[in-house]
């Protein structure tokens, strides 16, 4: 089963509320509300702005994280990434989310990575036996780094290269 949307949650409630007799339906500011005379109906209005309120927001600024295959199998592959939702790279298929390389000096899962979009920032985790090398220099050494700019990241001492690419807010644009 897939998850709904807001909007699809909200089409199905809204039709729910009517046939509950719900007071008044309205669309502000393109915020759903529904009023009604029942407790009910306050407590899901209210539960559906917090579960959709910050994912229509980010939707809304544009905010974005991918990560680009620059070096590896599957080179010019960009995964775009999904605010919350840890990503797997490395070279096994069943496994992940990008496979980068069939050869075994990249590891099976080889690196994870995590958008968060309300502080714009990636986390990289190393999950590899031979390493995981940012831009910068630095050796995760089995541990993470958060990103909050662009960063370049080397796998099995560059064996395969990722630009993983963070923008913040870009406006009306997308």
């Amino acid at each position: 089963m897939r998850a709904m949307t807001a909007d699809e949650f909200i089409a199905d409630f809204t039709d729910y509320a009517k046939q509950e007799k719900a007071t008044d339906i309205q669309d502000t500011d393109g915020t759903k509300f529904i009023e009604t005379k029942g407790n009910l109906f306050d407590k899901l209005k209210k539960a559906v702005k917090q579960t959709f309120g910050s994912a229509d927001k980010t939707k809304r600024q544009g905010a974005q994280a991918y990560i680009d295959v620059i070096e590896g199998m599957n080179r010019g592959a960009r995964l775009v990434l999904e605010p919350g939702r840890q990503y797997l790279i490395g070279r096994q298929e069943d496994m992940c989310d990008l496979v980068v390389s069939n050869n075994s000096v990249i590891s099976r899962v080889h690196c994870a990575e995590k958008f968060d979009s309300a502080e714009g920032t990636v986390t990289i985790y190393d999950k590899s036996s031979n390493g995981v090398t940012l831009g910068d220099g630095r050796s995760l050494g089995g541990g993470s780094a958060v990103l909050s700019t662009d960063c370049m990241a080397a796998l099995s001492e560059g064996e395969v290269i990722l630009n993983i690419v963070i923008n913040k807010n870009r406006g009306n644009e997308g």
